[in-house]
């Protein structure tokens, strides 16, 4: 991972996007510097290295400018930028919603919104993606200690999930979205039992193996599942014992919808790995920090809302951070 930042740069016209990361700058003893052109970020460049980078990938105008970006242009701008691991695509819904197949893919997303907890979490987060230091635990109050499940057999992961569940019912967490929570846990810890595993060649060692065939985990390569909370957020931590996931998978896994669409037989042969594109579909936030050949944490993060409606207008990111 790079050097901490020391700027934070901001390519959009919007105010309110100036206005909003003007204080999270300074939330995070950062230089601010913006602008509204693409040429002008062009001149931020040398700096991106020592930056946490924010682009507006709507491309819209405030009201009364004659000229949209030239969105070809900034394309292949950004085509190489895109990939970088603090440069952070800003937009209206998720990018998974509306970038090509063959468009510039994003490791960062941030979904604007306007509320208090929405600020609060992209502070955490932005302080996540600058430190090499911090963990799962970086985003709830010191004094919380999580709740830690180990499972050790594939017979373990119902109870796991219903563990999860009935945390949720005890916090009134809103039926729906319970229910994504709980086909999320089930999600990433299916990714960590079937994705997850290597041999000494880097090679999958359980794609397509029997779901209904019930297995004792490898001695050592246990999955861990972490449980916290704040005031107003809940939070859970899938860890396996492998990093194994690459960016080339996350890219792939983020554009591609498994519920929905027919793929190549070898397409549907990697079926099993990531489900992250439904997971950002359901609007949780998704943040995945692999540490090669060693660890993943799949973290995920959404608001004790008592409404669906209250949910959807909470906060919601997804990131990728290879070390």
């Amino acid at each position: 991972m790079a050097e901490p930042a020391k700027y934070l740069l901001l390519l959009s016209k919007r105010n309110e996007d100036i206005d909003f990361f003007k204080k999270i700058a300074a939330e995070l003893a950062l230089e601010f510097k913006s602008t509204g052109t693409y040429e002008n970020f062009i001149s931020f460049t040398a700096d991106i290295a020592q930056s946490i980078s924010i682009i507006d990938c709507d491309f819209q105008v405030p009201e009364g400018d004659q000229e949209p970006y030239p969105l070809e242009d900034v394309r292949n701008f950004l085509e190489d930028l895109a990939s970088s691991e603090r440069v952070i695509a800003l937009t209206d819904k998720p990018l998974i919603h509306y970038q090509s197949k063959d468009g510039f893919k994003f490791l960062h997303n941030l979904i604007r919104n306007e509320t208090e907890i929405h600020a609060q979490m992209t502070v955490l987060w932005l302080k996540f993606l600058n430190s090499e230091d911090l963990g799962f635990m970086h985003f709830f109050n010191s004094s919380t200690k999580p709740i830690r499940l180990e499972m050790k057999h594939t017979a373990q992961r119902g109870k796991l999930v219903e563990a999860v569940q009935n945390l949720l019912q005890k916090q009134g967490i809103e039926r729906r979205l319970a229910a994504r929570v709980a086909q999320t846990t089930d999600e990433l810890l299916l990714n960590a039992v079937y994705d997850a595993p290597r041999d000494h060649k880097g090679m999958a060692t359980l794609h397509g193996k029997d779901k209904t065939v019930e297995f004792e985990i490898e001695k050592g390569k246990s999955i861990v599942l972490e449980l916290s909370e704040s005031e107003k957020i809940l939070g859970l931590n899938v860890i396996d014992q492998y990093g194994s996931i690459t960016i080339e998978n996350f890219l792939k896994a983020m554009s591609k919808d498994f519920s929905e669409s027919k793929f190549s037989e070898s397409e549907e042969a990697g079926k099993e790995n990531l489900g992250f594109y439904a997971i950002i579909q359901g609007g949780i936030t998704l943040l995945i920090h692999c540490k090669k050949n060693t660890r993943t944490q799949a973290m995920f993060f959404f608001t004790k809302a008592s409404s669906y409606k209250e949910f959807k207008k909470s906060f919601q990111f997804y990131s990728f951070i290879l070390q």
